[in-house]
């Protein structure tokens, strides 16, 4: 099952992503193909840079048939979520330190500073 902090923390970093250019929102949606806002859906939150582009038709379409996701919130799921992600945190972490010009330490901390900022 997924956990709301899995799905929270998923579109954060697509957010951050998108905002920092390492994932680009394309103009069409990749199911009907037509030249609208798009919505990233994660079909695998615990890996969040994975998404598929929907309009918001197609979006609501897809989860018509393939449902809608349970949501738990245990420490154990919180702990198993944390450990599958922590890989690929690192690595785009990283990988936007190098492009940034800066230590993976520095990264780490200014990304952080950044996300407490938004969060007053």
């Amino acid at each position: 099952m997924v956990t709301r902090i899995q799905k929270r923390l998923a579109r954060r970093l697509a957010t951050q992503a998108i905002s920092k250019g390492i994932l680009v929102r394309p103009n069409n949606c990749t199911e009907c193909k037509k030249a609208t806002k798009v919505h990233a859906h994660h079909n695998n939150y615990t890996k969040p840079l994975e998404v598929t582009w929907f309009c918001s038709k197609c979006h609501w379409k897809w989860h018509k048939i393939n449902g809608f996701s349970s949501v738990r919130n245990t420490p154990k799921d919180i702990y198993r979520y944390v450990l599958s992600i922590n890989s690929i945190i690192h690595s785009k972490i990283k990988a936007v330190a190098m492009r940034e010009k800066r230590s993976l330490t520095k990264q780490v901390q200014f990304m952080l500073a950044e996300f407490l900022e938004k969060g007053k």
